[in-house]
């Protein structure tokens, strides 16, 4: 479905196809301003409602702001904490005590959790009100079936509360984010319908459609009132590029997801986030923070037919923070790990666009900052490593925290791979069999982990299939790729940008094309260089109205490129520009 909203990125706002800009020149500054707040909810969420992901009694409340904001145990020394002194943070002292109020009932889940306390400054919903959602029949059944099949329950999900509660709780005060769930819940139910997506066929219910455009519709709308909550906007905008990425509209999510990161940028600059005057909404931003940050990261390692997300990247680790002794949950230590992720594949992201080529690492290897970079990256890496592990080692390993860490393993991994061979031959990957094996492991845990719930969710985060599609890409040792493979075949259909069948159909072609060089090389040793393909990328000859996967085979020196026509079972291979 072709996009129904696009971004001007010259105002930063939302335009309906149509519309010109404002004659006021309105931007998102104006989307940005204060709007009042309803008074707290006032209700219990149902039992089945509250997240799972972190369980605990009833917590002091007397820690100081900084460590409330950090959701960390506070040592409440006064006047300031050790735990912030300690980690070089500014500790910004106490609040006031609050005065005491008879209690007419017990406490809610929710009140009980300092982890969800920071939300508690949310817009009231009348009593009684479902949070399965009100309309019709159809509606209420697709809307029950998105909620027993979404990503909360994946191990790679690090903001349950705020998907499961949070987002549904806004749907019930802004239309746009009501519209925006309703039409992700008729894909969702779509898709088990017509099988899942392996017929690549865009979604065409009618039920769907016209809960998207009443969704974009709802968003112009709500955008052009004078009291504007800024959070309902950047929900709509997330809700927006998940219903793109599902519809396999790549570029179209892009488009949403530049729209997200500006709002945000412009927010933080005008003072609106992060400035410690609203604590209770700070972390709803944070949140939607989070979640843009990771699908950044995702973009800058899947690729897309747009340079611009390589300009939102930093990419020197001049302005990445330094790696901190200690970290007080898995949360935290993911937190530290995306940002050095957002970093990483920006600067990588970065070359490519600057030279316009696949081959950008072998022309840059000899650089003096290039091996700076990289190097200084994977120094962190490994200082990240013994910080989480020494963290696990006093924490103890709950099933919550060893899915969280397995998770975080994994992906440290990958990315160490990746950084370990800037370039220099094929042949180097044979010295870390061990790596590769041991990403197999993890994410065989990690689908055991959610298939023994009966559920195979789609994620809006990356979860095994990147991982299992480097083991297929990169790893030449016949037996794992086909245990790889074996196992890319029962994950999810879809984690954000990557759907399984693409990469799987990619996988399995590369494995046949490079074992038919294996002459007498046994099947359990390692292919010869002369047998590996790289620097895979696709072609669009125009004049020709043909289309080619391009690939080295050999040695790079060697520099002998060849290609293959695409046929129409290869059209996968088109948007997969991805950097891995």
């Amino acid at each position: 479905m072709p996009a129904l909203v696009k971004f001007n990125s010259a105002t930063r706002s939302y335009m309906s196809p149509d519309s010109s800009s404002s004659s006021d020149g309105s931007t998102v500054g104006n989307v940005a301003r204060s709007g009042s707040l309803l008074p707290p909810m006032q209700y219990e969420l149902p039992r089945d409602m509250v997240s799972s992901f972190r369980v605990g009694g009833p917590k002091s409340r007397n820690g100081c702001i900084t460590c409330k904001i950090r959701r960390v145990k506070c040592g409440e020394e006064k006047p300031h904490c050790q735990r912030c002194m300690s980690t070089d943070r500014n500790c910004d002292g106490y609040a006031p005590p609050k005065t005491t109020k008879k209690k007419s009932r017990s406490r809610s889940p929710q009140e009980n959790n300092d982890s969800r306390n920071v939300y508690q400054e949310m817009p009231a919903i009348p009593r009684g009100l479902c949070l399965d959602g009100i309309g019709s029949y159809s509606q209420r059944r697709s809307f029950h079936y998105f909620r027993s099949r979404n990503f909360s329950a994946m191990a790679g999900n690090f903001e349950p509360y705020f998907w499961d509660n949070i987002v549904f709780q806004f749907s019930h005060i802004y239309p746009t984010v009501h519209q925006s769930l309703l039409a992700l819940s008729a894909i969702y139910e779509e898709r088990k319908m017509t099988g899942g997506i392996s017929r690549r066929t865009p979604i065409t219910s009618a039920n769907a459609l016209h809960h998207y455009t009443k969704a974009v519709e709802t968003l112009v709308q709500y955008l052009s009132s004078d009291n504007q909550d800024p959070r309902a906007t950047l929900i709509s905008c997330l809700l927006f590029v998940w219903v793109e990425l599902l519809q396999r509209n790549v570029d179209a999510g892009f488009q949403h997801l530049y729209s997200g990161l500006n709002i945000l940028a412009d927010l933080r600059a005008s003072g609106k986030v992060g400035n410690g005057k609203e604590l209770e909404l700070g972390d709803i931003y944070e949140s939607l923070s989070r979640s843009f940050t990771r699908l950044r990261i995702q973009a800058s390692i899947h690729g897309s037919t747009t340079d611009e997300l390589a300009k939102t990247c930093p990419v020197t680790t001049d302005i990445v923070k330094p790696i901190p002794p200690s970290f007080s949950n898995v949360f935290e230590a993911r937190i530290c790990l995306d940002n050095d992720f957002k970093a990483i594949f920006g600067f990588w992201r970065s070359i490519r666009e600057e030279t316009d080529t696949v081959m950008a690492p072998l022309s840059v290897k000899k650089d003096k900052n290039f091996e700076y970079v990289r190097l200084t990256h994977l120094q962190r890496l490994e200082q990240w490593q013994r910080t989480t592990k020494k963290m696990m080692t006093e924490q103890g390993e709950s099933d919550s925290n060893k899915l969280g860490y397995a998770y975080l393993e994994l992906y440290y991994t990958l990315i160490s791979l990746v950084l370990k061979n800037p370039g220099e031959g094929e042949m180097v990957y044979d010295k870390y069999s061990h790596n590769f094996e041991r990403m197999f492991v993890l994410c065989q845990e990690l689908l055991d982990s959610f298939q023994s719930e009966g559920t195979s969710p789609l994620s809006f985060d990356m979860g095994v299939i990147p991982p299992l599609f480097y083991i297929g890409l990169k790893h030449r040792g016949l037996p794992l790729r086909r245990k790889a493979m074996d196992l890319l075949r029962i994950a999810p259909e879809q984690e954000g940008l990557w759907i399984r069948d693409d990469t799987l159909k990619f996988c399995e072609w590369k494995i046949e094309m490079e074992e038919a060089g294996r002459g007498s090389v046994p099947a359990d040793q390692p292919l010869p260089e002369s047998a590996r393909i790289h620097m895979e990328h696709f072609w669009h000859d125009r004049t020709a109205s043909k289309k080619y996967i391009m690939y080295m085979r050999g040695r790079a020196e060697d520099n002998q490129l060849s290609s293959i026509e695409m046929t129409s079972e290869m059209a996968y291979v088109e948007w997969m520009g991805n950097i891995l």
